[in-house]
């Protein structure tokens, strides 16, 4: 893997527009993307207002389960095709 691109999981694009009642937005990272990450990623939408996007980097824990169910799936699709 290359050195400069992060893992991560990403929301669909939110806008964030100072408007009353939009100042901010919560969210509950464990229950947004699964676990706590270390490190969280803000982007602008390039072309769109006031539109953004939040990313959780993930962490070495969250990689590592995610090999061994790709692992696990790919150990019983061959087991179902063999």
């Amino acid at each position: 893997m290359a050195d400069n691109i992060l893992p991560c999981r990403s929301l669909p694009p939110f806008k964030l527009k100072d408007k009353v009642g939009r100042g901010g937005v919560r969210y509950n990272l464990k229950k947004t993307f699964g676990f706590v990450p270390e490190d969280i990623i803000i982007q602008k939408v390039a072309g769109h207002h006031d539109m953004f996007i939040l990313s959780a980097v993930m962490t070495q824990e969250e990689l590592d389960k995610e090999n061994q169910k790709a692992k696990e799936a790919n150990e019983k699709l061959d087991k179902i095709l063999s």
